[in-house]
């Protein structure tokens, strides 16, 4: 794209969902690439019109991958002799590390043994020093390190409540986007007519709010990072009597009320590990469901009897796995690749995302049979909807889906039996980290995020 106007060009062979480096002489790009039908991701380079392509490194699923979506995971070093690139290692648990590739024949060289949850945004100060934005589960938040290749010392630049983003450097000055996340619960109630009457906001705090859901006696649940932890809290549908019920649950990746006795089950991270976890409904009696290392998304089935949860985050092929509490037993449901299941009101089918490649390659929702696996349906929802957000109305006519009106958060209403949707707008502004419906169908509690974001210069080399 011309600085000053003119046409684009679309540089052909490269199928990259990530931010592309540039050699120091302007002549080759280094670039990530997700190769699905072969388990892979890929570490490339080029030629800058996208000739001369050649594979550097590969990570195998189940191993390690490349990120390939939404950063900037590659850094061509100025004196164009190495290539710093983010790498998720599986292992015990999943950390990301950086390492330095060589782009002559692809060798690896460590950089530091720090190492990151989540690490996908590089840029090179200097010769010797690389920057790096680094995120932290426990947090949920991401800092800025420097990191010398030399000594391999890794150093916090910042250390604050905001979490940072895309770093980029020029002239030796690091620069950054700075966001300070503000989140909110907030309760909607519905008429007999099942559209909005009323909109609250019964809790508001600085930081992280991902899950919200109802407890039996009508209190809502929620995962908070007031303290600076992921924990699970409890506060009255008015607001009233915030309490925290959890100590070092590092709860991440989903929780799910149970209908039976209203204890918690939720995936929680331990040194990269994530497993579940079940709690009272008091918070006490924390106990280990799974060994992980990737267990996310638990849903209960109505009867509390077993839970539904996703087992793997980013590789290619994740799968539903049913957790049933009277002997621990653990059995696949469905197709190889399903994303953020939600069991039926009935307890009788669980719907989950699914890229359909038998027919176009789009997302959709399946629906399978808990009896025997089978596939009883699939939903479409328009393409621009990105958010990967659904839950069972409860009268399981309906999944309802968040999606993104400019501002404002919406759910549109899909009917099960391919009857047409509908949308509802107007639940509040910002991100919908996660919502539930009561069981009566009459409310909704939704936990939603608002964001400041701001480019700042976080540090500048000495004259």
């Amino acid at each position: 794209m011309p600085l000053l106007g003119g046409p684009i060009e679309t540089i052909a062979g490269i199928s990259t969902g990530a931010a592309v480096s540039v050699s120091p002489d302007g002549k080759q790009l280094a670039f990530t690439e997700s190769r699905s039908s072969q388990k892979q991701t890929h570490l490339l380079i080029s030629n800058t019109d996208g000739s001369g392509k050649r594979i550097l490194a590969v990570g195998i699923d189940g191993e390690r991958s490349f990120p390939n979506f939404s950063a900037n995971p590659v850094a061509w070093a100025p004196d164009g002799r190495s290539i710093a690139c983010a790498i998720e290692e599986i292992r015990n648990g999943r950390q990301t590390r950086i390492v330095l590739i060589d782009p002559r024949d692809g060798s690896e060289k460590a950089v530091t043994n720090e190492t990151w949850d989540n690490a996908d945004h590089l840029a090179w100060l200097d010769n010797e020093n690389l920057v790096v934005a680094g995120f932290s589960y426990l947090s949920a938040s991401a800092q800025v390190w420097s990191v010398n290749i030399r000594s391999g010392t890794a150093t916090k630049m910042t250390n604050d409540l905001s979490s940072y983003s895309w770093v980029s450097t020029s002239n030796g000055s690091v620069l950054s986007v700075k966001q300070n996340p503000v989140s909110y619960i907030s309760t909607i109630d519905l008429d007999a007519d099942g559209k909005i009457a009323r909109t609250r906001d019964v809790h508001k705090e600085s930081g992280i709010i991902e899950s919200a859901a109802y407890a039996l006696d009508g209190s809502i649940i929620f995962t908070s990072t007031a303290n600076d932890r992921r924990e699970i809290w409890r506060i009255n549908d008015d607001g009233s009597e915030p309490t925290q019920l959890t100590v070092n649950a590092n709860a991440t990746f989903g929780m799910s009320v149970s209908p039976a006795d209203g204890s918690i089950v939720f995936s929680s991270n331990d040194d990269g590990k994530n497993r579940l976890k079940r709690v009272n409904a008091d918070g006490g009696g924390m106990r280990i469901l799974t060994d992980g290392p990737e267990d996310v998304y638990p849903s209960f089935t109505p009867d509390g009897a077993s839970i539904v949860f996703q087992e793997g985050l980013v590789n290619r092929v994740v799968a539903m796995k049913r957790l049933a509490f009277s002997d621990g037993s653990v059995t696949g449901i469905g197709p190889g690749f399903a994303v953020r299941p939600a069991v039926s009101p009935d307890g009788s089918q669980v719907a989950f995302y699914f890229m359909d490649t038998d027919l176009d390659g789009l997302w959709r929702i399946g629906i399978v049979s808990v009896v025997d696996g089978s596939i009883v349906g699939k939903i479409s929802f328009p393409k621009y909807v990105v958010e990967r957000r659904m839950r069972w109305h409860p009268n399981g006519r309906y999944i309802s889906q968040v999606v993104g009106e400019g501002e404002e958060i919406g759910l549109i209403m899909l009917a099960t039996d391919g009857t047409a949707s509908r949308t509802m707008t107007g639940l509040g502004k910002g991100e919908a980290a996660w919502f539930e419906w009561s069981r009566d169908g009459k409310q909704i509690v939704l936990a939603r995020i608002e964001k400041t974001r701001d480019v700042v210069v976080l540090a500048r080399q000495s004259e």
